[in-house]
């Protein structure tokens, strides 16, 4: 798994992007222990963010920087609608690597 996120990785920096960002419901403790494992750290919590299975529930959103914004770049991210990330859900993630 770890080698499949590298390679990921560097695809990303390839591409220009600085960041991969992952989603989980935070009672999966598997994904987020396999998160950590792999080095995505936890940014936010969105408390009823999504609608699963007739209930309203927690969003757990985690990070992991893959390259860095140049210093004398204007294309620092200010909003999500700057695509500087790639975002997967623990389910795509999990699903991409078998």
């Amino acid at each position: 798994m770890s080698a499949f996120i590298e390679a990921l990785k560097g695809r990303l920096q390839d591409q220009g992007k600085l960041e991969m960002e992952i989603e989980c419901d935070p009672r999966n403790e598997a994904a987020c222990r396999l998160a950590d494992r792999l080095g995505f750290e936890r940014h936010s919590l969105m408390k009823e963010g999504e609608f699963v299975k007739g209930e309203w529930v927690d969003s757990l959103r985690l990070r992991k920087v893959v390259g860095d914004v140049p210093q004398a770049s204007k294309h620092v991210r200010t909003s999500s609608k700057v695509s500087t990330s790639m975002r997967l859900s623990a389910t795509e993630l999990f699903e991409t690597c078998h």
